[in-house]
C-alpha cells in the first residue's frame, strides 16, 4: 500500500509518517509539508479554510506529485481540496487526524468512493483536565 501523509506546522509529515508506519507495518509513504510563508499565514489560511472550507486554503503543489497513485491520504489541516481529491484516482481513504473534516472536501470524495475519517475526541483527555481545573478553581473562589 501506497500512502501520502502531509504535515503543517503543528503537525510534521515526519510524525504522521511514524504513526502510520506504526499501525499499518510495511507501507511506503510519501511526505508533504504545508508550510505558509509565516505562522500568520498559516492561522488565517486555517481560519479561512475552518470558515470557508478546502477551496479557501492554498496547499502545497509538491501533492500533486504523488497523490496520483496512493491509496490512502493522512493529514492534519492541510486542505484537501476537489482539484487534489480528483487527482487522487487510486486513493480509497482520506483521513484527517483533528476532530473536524472541514478541511477536506467530503462530497468529491464521496462521489469518487473515498472514506473520509476523523479523529474525533482526540483532545478529551486535555479537556478533561482543563474542566477539573476550572471547577477546582471555581470551588476556591481562584
Amino acid at each position: 500500500m501506497k500512502a501520502l501523509v502531509i504535515g503543517d506546522p503543528l503537525l510534521s509529515s515526519e510524525r504522521l509518517e511514524t504513526a502510520v508506519k506504526k499501525i499499518m507495518g510495511d507501507v511506503e509513504v510519501a511526505r508533504v509539508d504545508w508550510k505558509p510563508a509565516s505562522d500568520e499565514e498559516f492561522w488565517f489560511l486555517r481560519s479561512e479554510v475552518e470558515k470557508k472550507g478546502p477551496s479557501a486554503g492554498r496547499p502545497p503543489k509538491e501533492i500533486f506529485d504523488h497523490v496520483g497513485d496512493v491509496e490512502l491520504i493522512i493529514t492534519h489541516h492541510t486542505p484537501i481540496n476537489a482539484e487534489i481529491v480528483a487527482a487522487a484516482k487510486k486513493c480509497r481513504i482520506i483521513g484527517a487526524c483533528r476532530a473536524g473534516v472541514e478541511n477536506v472536501d467530503v462530497a468529491t470524495a464521496s462521489k469518487q468512493g473515498i472514506a473520509v475519517f476523523h479523529t474525533m475526541g482526540r483532545n478529551a483527555h486535555a479537556v478533561s483536565d482543563y474542566a477539573i481545573g476550572l471547577m477546582l478553581a471555581e470551588m476556591r473562589n481562584i
